[in-house]
């Protein structure tokens, strides 16, 4: 996976798109 999945504007502009979900960025760390 690309860190832009995890960057905080990545997670915003993503997070709608994939299922990633704040605990789950937080779980990866």
């Amino acid at each position: 996976m690309s860190r832009k999945y995890f960057g905080t504007d990545g997670v915003r502009g993503e997070v709608g798109k994939f299922p990633i979900n704040p605990e789950f960025v937080m779980k990866l760390g």
